[in-house]
């Protein structure tokens, strides 16, 4: 009976890695606590008890499945191409003598990811992808004028020098 339940946790483990749902993480986190509250149940009523309880948290998890994977699917992907075009965008701004390089390897990086179906793997790659541009855009502001009193400017000798700290 106790391997029912075993497989009754993996059915859940799998079945909310593929729900629709900003709280997945969470989700998942809840299961894992349930299955080590009751992985050493020993009574049968108890244990058939966990199962009918399982049984409907399953139904609830799956019972979007089929209209919306499809549908996130395509969210998650068109998520993935906005995010690209945003690092493009930025990549061009970047102050770096490096940034066509840049911005070939993010258009490389977009072809070997625009085909990524698995909703986990399109997560991964936009979560990925949020903190590369964060990098690129750390130096906007200075290099937009939206802060006056810092500004990046190179002295005789190559180094940068920021204008306007350490002055006298």
């Amino acid at each position: 009976m106790s391997v029912s339940l075993l497989q009754m946790y993996r059915r859940h483990i799998k079945a909310v890695r593929k729900y629709p749902s900003a709280n997945r993480k969470r989700l998942e986190r809840d299961i894992k606590l349930e299955w080590r509250d009751n992985q050493h149940l020993t009574d049968p009523k108890r244990i058939e008890d966990a199962i009918i309880y399982g049984e409907n948290g399953l139904k609830e998890l799956t019972k979007y499945e089929p209209v919306l994977s499809e549908k996130y699917k395509y969210i998650m992907s068109v998520s993935l191409l906005q995010m690209y075009r945003r690092h493009i965008k930025a990549v061009r701004k970047y102050p770096s003598a490096n940034r066509k390089r840049l911005e070939r390897d993010i258009k490389l990086e977009w072809r070997d990811n625009q085909h990524l179906t698995d909703p986990k793997r399109i997560e991964d790659a936009i979560i990925y992808g949020e903190n590369g541009l964060k990098e690129l855009t750390k130096y906007e502001p200075v290099l937009s004028g939206k802060n006056p009193n810092i500004s990046i400017n190179f002295n005789e000798t190559g180094t940068k020098a920021k204008k306007g700290e350490g002055e006298s």
